[in-house]
């Protein structure tokens, strides 16, 4: 055995010259293999080597790969979120003269909100207004013997949609109310921190 391996190591520096790359590794059984093509599953301790013999790097595992992607990938996404933030905090301190101005323009905007906000609550009130009433006239009609007429079993159907559409409206209007209050607290906390000397 040690004979083959030294016949292996004497022909290494003949077969890079021939152009190919050379690979060494070591399977489970612990035998040392010496190959011009990687094995098919990427063994560890898996290396290249150059004309000379000598290890030239280190061929990664699937696993090790993918780790380090990974890794690769949560750096380049941390540093794009910091990058943002710089940007994102230029602007702020940028944008206005204190908190106050800041907590102010905020306040305005949530107002706007709001304001949509209790529109859409209006409306729903009108419409909840009107379904009674047209269930009322429905049951009515029926008490009197009479079937209720097609288009007003339909208009009710109508309203029912338009309020549930409304529901969903303003479900998603408090969401932004809430988000946007929740932003403008931290946004005024975070400009005090920037703008403390």
């Amino acid at each position: 055995m040690p004979r083959l391996a030294g016949l292996l190591l004497a022909l290494l520096p003949l077969t890079a010259l021939a152009g190919g790359t050379l690979y060494k590794w070591v399977d489970e059984s612990g035998k040392v293999h010496y190959s011009d093509a990687p094995p098919l599953q990427t063994p560890r301790g898996l290396v290249e080597l150059n004309r000379q013999g000598s290890v030239t790097h280190s061929v990664e595992t699937p696993q090790e790969r993918t780790a380090r992607e990974a890794r690769e990938a949560a750096s380049q996404a941390e540093a794009a979120r910091q990058r943002y933030q710089a940007r994102y905090d230029k602007g702020l301190v940028e944008s206005y003269q204190s908190a106050d101005e800041l907590r102010s323009e905020r306040e305005r905007q949530l107002a706007v909100q709001q304001s949509m906000l209790n529109g859409l609550l209006a409306d729903r009130k009108t419409l909840q207004q009107n379904i009674a009433q047209q269930t009322r006239q429905i049951e009515a009609l029926q008490k009197g013997g009479k079937p209720p007429q097609p288009t007003l079993t339909a208009n009710i159907g109508v309203l029912r949609q338009q309020a549930a559409n409304l529901d969903t409206a303003i479900s998603s209007r408090q969401s932004e109310i809430a988000s946007q209050t929740k932003k403008m607290q931290a946004d005024l906390e975070r400009y005090r921190q920037l703008t403390q000397h």
